[in-house]
């Protein structure tokens, strides 16, 4: 059963993805439903594989199409031409009608090829492909908290690296060189392993518990972590400031292009058992919940949304008056004589001496701003 299933999924992906004008995100589409489709007979690696290598050879006329399919059973010839029929109608709904006309060339081609003259076997075959589908984008999530200590990894080496060179009295040039390529090289390194090693044991904590098509991962990340995020990037362009080259433009649209990267394609991560089966669980008990359990979690809901509507509207009114009381407070100190425009500049000017003496280790040029004559 798994070769005639590999044979199938080979020659799908050969017809469709040498479509001519097939956009990216139909290939994507056409990606997900094969994975969540062929997944429950061929394993990941497999379907993968064959996508990658096998799928970028068209067939050359229709003599290669029927050899191709000379052992596939009447169903399975019948679901290749609904695969087709079910692409043309994602094509209309995202509107990419470009290349319509050669799609339906190509399952006119293949009725015609596979002698399927009865069309009741391409609708029954169409419409378990879209339940399949619909189960899929009804999958139940699994969300994991998003690990960022690479990013902490990246601002210890910088700062290490920064520390030994003022120490050392090395030219602080060369420290932008390290900071543009090495440093970034070693941790996009190991970030890699570690979220292929974390992607493993996802893949087979998932398989334990189903399969992997009948989850969806996310990844959160928490404000906390978007805060320290912010912290590296500003503090990252503000030691570019510091440095000789100033180059805190660029510094500021590298850095966060480079936590993009990680955050992005780098996910480390590991799902919580517990929470597979707590979600399992939940999903188990729906199926015992009467009209009347509904009903009472339903009044609940609500009971709950509205003390949370409530709490939100009294802290948004408190931050108001907190922030008007601030301001005012700040104009207050503004117009009286004890601080100036000239003080707030010479404060500044202070605080960055002070930053670059510390970073070239320059003791002499500390200065303190409250020890001003």
């Amino acid at each position: 059963m798994a070769t005639s299933e590999k044979s199938v999924l080979e020659f799908i992906t050969r017809l469709t993805y040498n479509l001519d004008g097939i956009s990216t995100s139909l290939k994507l589409y056409l990606s997900q439903f094969f994975t969540f489709h062929f997944s429950n007979t061929l394993s990941v690696d497999v379907i993968q594989n064959i996508e990658n290598k096998k799928a970028s050879l068209g067939y050359k006329d229709n003599t290669d199409i029927k050899k191709a399919v000379a052992d596939f059973s009447m169903e399975q010839r019948a679901w290749c031409i609904a695969v087709l029929r079910l692409l043309r109608k994602y094509a209309e709904a995202t509107e990419e009608k470009r290349w319509l006309n050669r799609l339906d060339e190509l399952t006119r081609t293949l009725v015609a090829v596979f002698d399927l003259s009865d069309d009741r076997l391409v609708e029954e075959q169409l419409s378990k492909i879209e339940d399949e589908i619909t189960n899929f984008q009804n999958r139940r999530v699994i969300h994991v908290q998003l690990r960022i200590w690479p990013l902490v990894v990246d601002f210890a080496l910088r700062t290490s690296v920064m520390l030994i060179f003022g120490a050392l009295q090395v030219d602080m040039s060369l420290l932008t060189a390290l900071n543009v390529s090495l440093i970034p090289a070693v941790v996009l390194l190991i970030t890699y392993f570690v979220s292929r090693r974390d992607r493993k044991y996802n893949v087979s904590l998932l398989e334990a518990h189903g399969g992997v098509q009948r989850f969806r991962i996310q990844f959160d990340i928490s404000t906390s972590q978007y805060t320290w995020l912010a912290f590296f990037i500003g503090t990252g362009v503000y030691v570019s400031y510091l440095l000789p080259d100033h180059l805190y433009t660029f510094a500021f649209a590298g850095l966060v292009i480079y936590f993009f990267i990680l955050l992005r394609f780098f996910h480390v991560g590991k799902i919580d058992e517990s929470s597979i089966e707590q979600l399992i669980g939940t999903d188990d008990a729906k199926e015992e919940y009467d009209y009347d359990r509904n009903d009472e979690e339903i009044v609940q809901l609500e009971t709950k949304l509205n003390s949370f509507t409530g709490r939100l509207e009294a802290y948004v009114l408190e931050s108001a008056l907190f922030g008007a009381l601030t301001f005012s407070g700040f104009l207050q100190i503004m117009a009286s004589d004890l601080v100036s425009f000239t003080d707030l500049e010479n404060f500044a000017g202070y605080i960055f001496q002070t930053s670059s003496a510390l970073m070239y280790f320059d003791a002499g040029s500390v200065r303190c701003w409250a020890c001003r004559p």
